[in-house]
């Protein structure tokens, strides 16, 4: 399951990294004065650990939050904007009016792009965030008129020892009821995928797409009405132990911010 999200096979990760929530004791929120306590039944309520995932996918969780916030009137979003940042100064460059500096500023960026922001003016952090390897992920999505009904499912991961060319495949459809028609999946690609181009991944993708659906037809009958391939170059962190390393030494570093 882990290869799905970290987009690596389990020899690649850190144990640590991937694992530690799962197993940690879920840290109690302080009691608030006014507030009532809350009685559940005569035993100690127990938080349960695992994964989860949001009923209509992360997508929809995402534009959820961020509307929330939005709607807040304390939080503002500026995508894809660049930004400036020295010591004791924050400014940013686009084409918006300026405005006072907000109280407080978080910057979501990769790791790349993150040492490219504080190398002047902590070189060594800099140093430190340039050297986290990253990982390169991308996503397709088949549509077909005609659903396949061989395999019926949330989907699945190939294990490396198969040799398949893509990580795994979700059936849309079969996930979520609002994707039904018309049918799709999406195929989980990582590594090299960013830099071939898109007809020769189609052809890998139907390649592994007729070994998991077999009693589909002739090989046209894989092809889809309509695909669109999404690249993310160095798109995550590499959560091997090179970076569980440097997030120990990050908090050291990061004291001239």
């Amino acid at each position: 399951a882990f290869s799905g999200i970290y987009g690596l096979t389990a020899d690649k990760l850190s144990a640590s990294l991937v694992l530690r929530k799962l197993f940690k004791e879920k840290e109690k929120r302080p009691h608030h004065p006014h507030s009532s306590p809350i009685k559940i039944g005569l035993k100690k309520a127990k938080f349960k650990k695992g994964l989860v995932s949001p009923q209509k996918g992360l997508g929809h969780l995402m534009q959820a939050l961020t509307k929330y916030l939005e709607d807040s009137g304390q939080v503002e979003f500026l995508w894809n904007t660049p930004f400036e940042f020295k010591k004791n100064e924050f400014r940013a460059e686009a084409n918006v009016p300026p405005l006072p500096p907000p109280p407080v500023v978080v910057l979501a960026t990769s790791a790349q792009d993150a040492a490219a922001l504080v190398c002047q003016v902590d070189p060594e952090l800099g140093s430190k965030l340039r050297s986290i390897e990253m990982l390169s992920l991308a996503s397709a999505t088949l549509i077909y008129d005609k659903p396949q009904t061989e395999v019926q499912g949330f989907g699945c991961l190939f294990p490396p020892k198969e040799h398949f060319h893509t990580a795994g495949v979700l059936f849309n459809s079969y996930i979520f009821s609002h994707r039904q028609t018309p049918y799709s999946e999406t195929w989980i690609l990582s590594g090299d995928f960013c830099h071939k181009p898109n007809d020769e991944i189609l052809k890998l993708i139907l390649e592994d797409r007729q070994r998991v659906i077999k009693n589909v037809g002739s090989s046209n009958d894989h092809q889809p009405k309509y695909f669109s391939i999404t690249k993310w170059p160095e798109a995550l962190p590499t959560y091997n132990i090179q970076l569980e390393t440097i997030l120990s030494q990050l908090p050291r570093l990061g004291n001239s911010l």
